[in-house]
């Protein structure tokens, strides 16, 4: 029951790390109001994270790795959109 509350939360997180390493062709194609709608990890992703995952995923619990810094979830982006 409670793996399936996390799933959206998993994913929403790998496909915002995925995007966010690809790299824009044009940096004049983004105007101000697309900016605002950006996804970024301090304002989206980690409220997320410490609500739903950071309980178990810290040393010492039972999550198999940290997932409280942008670095931690980014080294598990693509296991993290799998599960």
């Amino acid at each position: 029951m409670i793996a399936r509350r996390w799933i959206p939360a998993f994913l929403l997180m790998g496909l915002v790390v995925a995007a966010a390493s690809q790299k824009s062709t044009n940096s004049s194609e983004h105007t101000a109001s697309e900016e605002k709608r950006t996804v970024t990890f301090n304002r989206d992703i980690a409220p997320i994270i410490f609500q739903r995952c950071a309980a178990c995923h810290h040393t010492g619990e039972a999550g198999p790795f940290p997932l409280l810094t942008y670095e931690d979830a980014k080294k598990h982006a693509q296991q993290i959109a799998v599960v």
